[in-house]
């Protein structure tokens, strides 16, 4: 079975590795954005969509959305803005079965230095 050696990791080396696999998953190159509309249409600066290839037939990774998007006052995702939602599940909770949550701090500097985004909450898509 196992060696029964324990390995210890730093900080530092661990958010390395993390953002390796950010960088090795998520071709930052390849992955374009876009406004959603409004229902006439419009582009609505409060909300976005990443994707893989063309908008219109491309594959959607995140969407991201600001506290104005939420219609409602009470609704508690004001609080919780920006958001960025995953779109694949699957990629959000391989993530979380990586890297626990140590992962997510990561992500959120990884995301604002490539593509100028802030994120406050990072979530599986569920709206």
């Amino acid at each position: 079975m196992g060696s029964g050696k324990k390995y210890i990791i730093t900080e530092d080396k661990l958010n390395q590795i993390i953002e390796r696999y950010l960088n090795a998953n998520f071709d930052v190159s390849e992955i374009n954005f876009t406004s959603l509309e409004d229902e006439y249409g419009n582009p609505n600066d409060s909300a976005y969509e990443f994707y893989y290839g063309n908008y219109t037939d491309g594959e959607i990774i995140f969407r991201i959305y600001y506290e104005e998007y939420w219609i409602k006052e009470d609704d508690f995702r004001k609080d919780l803005s920006p958001i960025l939602f995953f779109e694949n599940d699957e990629k959000f909770s391989s993530l979380n079965t990586l890297f626990g949550d140590k992962w997510i701090p990561v992500f959120k500097k990884w995301f604002e230095d490539n593509f100028g985004f802030y994120v406050k909450t990072v979530d599986g898509y569920s709206i």
